[in-house]
């Protein structure tokens, strides 16, 4: 021990004064009795009670190493544990090399224990390295308005093994990535309904929403929320934010914009972005996820005005996209006024005008489809058919048809007439957005 004699003895006599000094020693200097120990301090299974008030102890039993009983506290509250705090340290590391790397390092570590059982063939359902029973409980004149089981104030959190999640999962931000073995499936989109902005002429307007990145890889796909509206300039270069530019590259052009919804993976932050490219915008810094959400049209220096609904796009105003006398009985291919870069479901007003005595009737079809001469009696037939008097006649019929990623179409006649005429208005497009693969 640390505590030191009053005296060495040798032979001679012993005196009252001798004793009381010794004693006095002891019972002056108890704590150096043990402090710092020299050898191991066996409790024999007593508790050390650890404060003044006899509440607070720690005791080894015989199924738990290390029985902590914390007792009851008062103060005031904060972030400072109350049952248990464990001081910041500082750790030097005086093995690695200048400019090397070391590979690992933990400030505090749960080794894996084991469970064994005596008996044979036991099985244990859940079994856990940590287990919290449960978050704060509000006690006598107290309201709790967040109660945490876990709470990591800061700093990111890795889980290399699965994840399963019993309750509900609340993300304030958006989560990046998708747990190995997981798939975000590839069509997922809600939301992201767009129209034109307060300026009708450059600006978009992206409701809330969210969907899939359009990475191959399930694995690779992520969750892009977006949960505040945002406005983005077609008339500027990209800047991140509402009511910023939008243009990822080059200049404005009346042309298809493709509207992309982006994510930088490092921060979370969602954005969108126009493009001439269907495929591979041009993404700005840190900026690696994407998927489109939908295509707009840019004519005559303006956003042309249309109406969203769902996947169904409306020009506000009509477009006569062919206005053709006696086009033959030979196919024609027909541009229309849809985004180009993508194949749409073009929705067609499709009208034939002619004089008295013709065989009346058009095939409006999709340049995937194989080219055939219409007919009234054999198929494919036709798709618009008129209706002829004495002074001639007409004939007019919606159609709906997909066009290529040149915005056409192919359309053929029955016969041909020098009063024939062919006349196909654009209405609007539907674009499946990838929710179709």
């Amino acid at each position: 021990m640390s505590l030191s004699r009053v005296k060495v003895w040798g032979a001679e006599r012993l005196y009252a004064s001798d004793l009381n000094a010794e004693f006095q020693n002891i019972i002056d200097n108890a704590t150096s009795l043990i402090s710092p120990l020299s050898g191991s301090l066996d409790w024999d299974g007593f508790s050390q009670v650890l404060d003044a008030a006899g509440t607070t102890s720690v005791i080894s039993t015989s199924s738990t190493g290390w029985f902590f009983i914390a007792g009851t506290k008062t103060g005031t509250p904060g972030t400072t544990g109350h049952v248990c705090e464990w001081t910041a340290g500082t750790f030097t590391d005086t093995a690695t090399a200048g400019s090397g790397t070391a590979t690992k390092y933990t400030a505090n570590r749960f080794n894996r224990p084991t469970l064994a059982a005596s008996n044979s063939s036991v099985t244990t359902t859940d079994a856990a390295t940590v287990y919290i029973v449960n978050s704060p409980a509000a006690g006598s004149n107290e309201t709790i308005t967040n109660a945490w089981s876990l709470w990591v104030d800061d700093g990111a959190v890795r889980f290399d093994g699965a994840m399963t999640v019993a309750g509900a999962v609340t993300a304030s931000s958006t989560i990046s990535g998708t747990p190995a073995g997981q798939m975000y499936h590839a069509g997922a989109l809600w939301g992201l309904t767009m129209t034109n902005g307060t300026d009708a002429t450059n600006d978009i307007d992206l409701a809330v929403g969210e969907c899939a990145s359009n990475d191959a890889a399930s694995t690779d796909r992520v969750r892009m929320a977006l949960t505040s509206a945002l406005t983005k300039q077609l008339d500027a270069a990209w800047a991140v934010g509402t009511n910023a530019g939008g243009l990822d590259t080059g200049s404005i052009a009346n042309t298809t914009y493709h509207v992309w919804l982006i994510q930088r993976p490092d921060t979370g932050v969602v954005d969108a972005l126009f493009s001439t490219s269907a495929t591979s915008p041009t993404m700005p810094t840190n900026y690696t996820k994407k998927r489109r959400i939908g295509s707009i049209l840019r004519e005559s220096a303006a956003i042309v005005g249309f109406i969203q609904d769902g996947n169904r796009f409306a020009r506000k105003v009509a477009t006569l996209d062919v206005d053709s006398t006696n086009p033959g009985t030979s196919a024609v291919t027909r541009t229309l006024k849809v985004p180009i870069g993508i194949n749409v479901v073009a929705h067609l007003n499709c009208a034939i005008v002619g004089g008295n005595g013709f065989t009346w009737g058009e095939l409006i079809s999709s340049m995937d489809m194989t080219d055939a001469a219409p007919s009234l009696a054999a198929a494919p037939l036709v798709n618009v058919r008129g209706f002829v008097d004495s002074g001639g006649g007409a004939g007019a019929s919606p159609i709906d048809v997909r066009t290529d990623t040149s915005a056409q179409v192919r359309s053929r006649s029955v016969s041909s007439d020098a009063s024939y005429i062919v006349r196909i208005a654009t209405m609007g497009w539907t674009d499946t957005r990838g929710m179709v693969n």
